[in-house]
């Protein structure tokens, strides 16, 4: 278990059940986490949403900011980490969606296009899931919720669903996969149910109880 402050990061030890202080730091006084995850190395990462990206190990302690000429925005709002391709997937405020390989460390830019059918349709990426089915779903801010399907030849495409497909607003603040694979996306407009094709099936709202 980690518990994240406003400048410290705290570690559970299970052997003496108690939090200890970890080496992790960042830059700024005031850190605001917005999500952390760990990938197949045992490295944390932790998008601080007002200072970047940071790579944290937890055996080793070594403490990484990703330079910014490979991710060069400081607002990152959601992770998701695909165990299969060893790649994070990293939403952003402001630049859209970035795929960090973490066998390369090498990363790549998806910008919204809304002329473009395969493109995202919004930059602000509020948040990010991954289903049984190892397909990609990315939660958008005025641009629905896009899509991505595993593709043998790993050519990115995505497809979206928005107004156009029913869905109650294009506004969407979280995704959730339950047991049985079912999307749940959350707006004002109330909870969204999907299934993993794509289709909508439902939305629930104050209506409904």
């Amino acid at each position: 278990i980690w518990i994240f402050t406003k400048q410290h990061a705290f570690a559970y030890d299970p052997a003496n059940r108690k939090f200890k202080t970890s080496s992790f730091n960042c830059r700024k006084e005031n850190l605001l986490v917005s999500e952390v995850i760990e990938d197949n190395s045992e490295n944390l990462w932790i998008a601080c949403y007002n200072d970047g990206l940071y790579r944290f190990n937890k055996k080793s302690g070594e403490n990484t900011r990703l330079d910014s000429k490979k991710f060069i925005s400081s607002l990152p709002t959601s992770l998701c980490f695909d165990s299969i391709d060893n790649k994070l997937w990293i939403g952003t405020f402001d630049y859209g969606l970035l795929r960090w390989n973490c066998t390369t460390n090498e990363s790549e830019f998806f910008s919204a296009d809304r002329n473009d059918p395969q493109a995202l349709r919004a930059s602000l990426i509020m948040d990010i899931a991954k289903d049984r089915n190892n397909t990609i779903w990315i939660a958008t801010y005025a641009g629905g919720i896009s899509y991505l399907k595993r593709r043998t030849d790993q050519k990115v495409q995505f497809n979206t669903i928005g107004l156009e497909q029913k869905l109650p607003e294009n506004n969407i603040y979280a995704l959730a996969v339950d047991r049985k694979g079912f999307i749940w996306a959350s707006s004002f407009k109330g909870l969204t149910k999907i299934a993993p094709s794509g289709e909508l099936i439902t939305n629930y709202n104050r209506n409904n109880g």
